[in-house]
């Protein structure tokens, strides 16, 4: 009975000299337990997860609403500006292409061409939308444009803060 009081004694000694540790220790056990529900909790979401994930694929094709907007998803080489579709126009002149934008690079250039209410992401030797205007050069502040009996500049204007 006398080694019981000696080990009581011991670790009433050594909490004693520790202060800090007696009220490090129940914190730290408050602490794992709030671990533990916290991290059974979240395994009972990834349950829940799981077992929708097994869902046969018509089952899930059923459930999407179509009448929800869509969203497109870059990169696209062309974009329109009207929801509705537009008709465009074979020559330019009847309805002028406009640069917009240039990234100039040695190795690989490219040029963003506004027409017929569609914006065009353009490289060299790439032909603009369904007309004939192929990119046969792109500098700094200009492109230029072929169509094989014609040959247009298309220079880089600044955009006015009015």
């Amino acid at each position: 009975m006398s080694k019981k009081n000696t080990e009581e004694t011991a670790l009433q000694k050594f909490f004693r000299e520790n202060k800090s540790l007696t009220y490090m220790i129940p914190l730290l056990v408050i602490l794992i337990i709030v671990a533990v529900i916290i991290n059974v909790s979240s395994g009972n979401d990834k349950k829940t997860v799981k077992t929708d994930s097994k869902a046969k694929p018509s089952e899930t094709s059923t459930q999407i609403d179509t009448n929800q907007p869509q969203v497109d998803v870059l990169p696209q080489i062309i974009r329109s500006d009207n929801t509705e579709a537009v008709e465009q126009q074979k020559d330019p002149f009847e309805s002028p292409m406009k640069l917009t934008g240039i990234v100039y690079s040695s190795l690989k250039s490219t040029a963003i061409i506004e027409w017929g209410g569609y914006s065009y992401i353009i490289e060299l030797n790439d032909i603009v939308g369904n007309s004939k205007w192929k990119v046969t050069r792109i500098e700094k502040d200009s492109i230029t444009l072929d169509n094989g009996s014609e040959s247009i500049v298309l220079v880089l204007t600044e955009k006015s803060d009015s």
